[in-house]
């Protein structure tokens, strides 16, 4: 079974407004403490010069903050925490759903750190491994199971349908022996009026 969700506008919404207060904040860190930045310089892009903002100073330094930075980051954490709770109970609903179907989970092994490498910050709020444990916790609470099956020796079988002249849907199905050879068989199926 598969099951396909997508994290609803508040979360987006959530993050467009964390990134609005990450501004806010750089802005007020160069206000203050505009000794600690390497001077400002123009730079080409294409044949427009655009002015670049200079990079933090190495090392360590006193970095001055306001009253205003301190409550824009206060208000960013907060943002955050509710992302983070919300992108979870989303997570959480999944799951339900899942063992709404049933108690015994099949699932592939796969592995959660090649996804992150390569999908980076956009698998964050998706947290594949925290639906899988989440789903093992849940389904042996409920006195199932989730078992997990490896990738190099199994291959999915779809189905593909097949129009006939007669009006009849044929459905090829692909049976995987191994990953170089395959066979092909035709399976037909009648439509029920």
């Amino acid at each position: 079974m598969l099951v396909y969700y997508r994290l609803q506008k508040a979360y987006q919404q959530l993050t467009r407004e964390i990134k609005v207060l990450q501004r806010r904040m750089e802005r007020s860190r160069r206000a203050n403490n505009s000794d600690n930045y390497e001077p400002d310089s123009n730079g080409k892009k294409g044949r427009k010069v655009v002015k670049k903002k200079g990079k933090a100073k190495k090392g360590k330094r006193k970095w001055n903050n306001s009253k205003t930075y301190k409550k824009t980051a206060a208000s960013k954490r907060k943002l955050e925490r509710r992302k983070a709770a919300y992108a979870k109970s989303q997570n959480r609903k999944v799951v339900n759903e899942i063992l709404r179907h049933g108690k015994h989970v099949k699932t592939e092994n796969v592995s959660v750190k090649g996804w992150q490498k390569r999908y980076g910050k956009a698998i964050s709020a998706k947290s594949p491994g925290f639906v899988q444990s989440e789903l093992k916790r849940k389904a042996e609470n409920a006195g199932g199971s989730l078992i997990k099956f490896s990738t190099q020796k199994t291959a999915p079988t779809p189905l593909t349908p097949q129009r006939t002249e007669g009006g009849q849907t044929l459905l090829r199905l692909t049976i995987p022996n191994s990953f170089d050879w395959r066979t092909h068989q035709k399976i037909s199926v009648r439509k029920s009026s």
